[in-house]
């Protein structure tokens, strides 16, 4: 997905959609954050302001690890995110904004101008690595 679209999948027989996606949008952020509920999201006016880089990024990664459109499930979003994150976010970068906000990866997110899908997905790659994130 890209930008302020978002996949959803509807099982055979189920009364409702499943959403499989978030967007990349400064809204969502703040969803991610817990500074919005998502009923608020819905009607705020800058919900499809997209955070382009981190959706180019994103969509950059499920190229590089050969995704083929439409087929895209959590393990692939996660593994597109570990790209973007690798991308986007050092760890000198990563170091920086965690003093100047503390240890809430929303306000991290904010501070590197990703979303925090994005600096969770960096603290993910640290784990595996043995870096304390």
């Amino acid at each position: 997905n890209v930008g302020d679209s978002r996949v959803y999948l509807r099982p055979a027989g189920a009364p409702v959609l499943q959403q499989l996606t978030v967007d990349h949008s400064a809204v969502q952020m703040l969803v991610d954050a817990g500074e919005l509920t998502p009923a608020e999201a819905r009607v705020h006016p800058r919900r499809n302001v997209t955070v382009q880089r981190c959706a180019l990024a994103h969509e950059l990664g499920h190229a590089w690890h050969g995704h083929e459109p439409g087929g895209h499930y959590e393990a692939q979003e996660r593994a597109a995110d570990e790209y973007a994150a690798g991308l986007l976010i050092s760890a000198h970068e990563y170091r920086l904004a965690e003093r100047l906000v503390g240890h809430y990866p929303g306000q991290i997110a904010q501070e590197l101008g990703v979303t925090s899908r994005i600096v969770e997905a960096w603290c993910r790659m640290q784990a595996r690595r043995g870096v304390v994130a």
